[in-house]
């Protein structure tokens, strides 16, 4: 099936209307056509650092696709544009799902990022849950949002023919990485997922269903990692309540 998905402005970044189960045959096409796809799922914090960076604005305007992460999202996009979004499409939820149709359609999978004892539990966790057995995953370290172009990782994926790579290295510096390395490295589609590897090896814990549903998945996890979180969601909180006040007055 192809089918254009409409993409609705939000903050002058588009996102893709679309649901979760979307995804698959979005992947999939691309794959089949071998076309090339980049795909960010922002969240509030994106939005916050695109405002203060031009460089990461372009970047997220250069993606093929942006999905909405973040509850924030589907708040502007009613408020600001008086379009419905039919749900979240999270990194976290995404990752999950996109191993279940990566075993049933053959496709093969590449991880960016996390940690060591992420790369240990998923390699036990994949092949019991997904049935998936031949997954590369690489943790380089990056101190500088500078250097990431890296020709040596680059050719390693390029040589293991991977389908769909998820860049798991925090936002800003995942959807960076994919801006500079996808291409190069032949992979069809990269997704920058953010912390949903170590959701996925369950060496994190994603907050419980009902503070999803009540929108405190922010409070789950900043009570999670205060000393990390806090400062980074006391910003996004700011740039939230500056817009939400702009377009309240206009």
């Amino acid at each position: 099936m192809n089918r254009q998905y409409q993409k609705v402005n939000i903050l002058d970044i588009p996102i893709t209307i679309c649901r979760l189960n979307d995804v698959e045959e979005i992947i999939a096409e691309a794959i089949n056509k071998k076309e090339s796809t980049s795909i960010a799922t922002p969240n509030l914090n994106h939005l916050r650092l695109s405002t203060e960076s031009s460089e990461f604005k372009n970047i997220l305007l250069s993606f093929n696709h942006c999905f909405a992460d973040g509850w924030p999202i589907l708040y502007f996009a009613k408020k600001l544009q008086k379009v419905i979004l039919p749900e979240r499409v999270t990194g976290s939820d995404l990752t999950p799902l996109i191993c279940h149709w990566a075993s049933h359609r053959n496709w093969k999978l590449g991880f960016v990022g996390s940690n060591s004892k992420v790369k240990q539990a998923l390699k036990e966790i994949l092949p019991l849950e997904f049935n998936l057995t031949n997954v590369r995953h690489w943790i380089p370290e990056y101190s500088d949002l500078n250097q990431l172009h890296d020709p040596k990782l680059v050719e390693e994926i390029k040589n293991e023919k991977i389908d769909v790579l998820l860049v798991a290295l925090g936002p800003y510096k995942q959807e960076k990485w994919i801006f500079e390395n996808q291409k190069e490295s032949n992979a069809m589609i990269a997704i920058g997922v953010g912390a949903s590897l170590a959701f996925l090896a369950k060496e994190t814990s994603r907050a419980p269903t009902i503070f999803q549903k009540l929108k405190f998945e922010f409070l789950y996890r900043i009570l999670a990692d205060p000393i990390r979180l806090l400062p980074r969601y006391l910003k996004d909180l700011i740039y939230f309540c500056k817009i939400f006040m702009t377009k309240k007055k206009v």
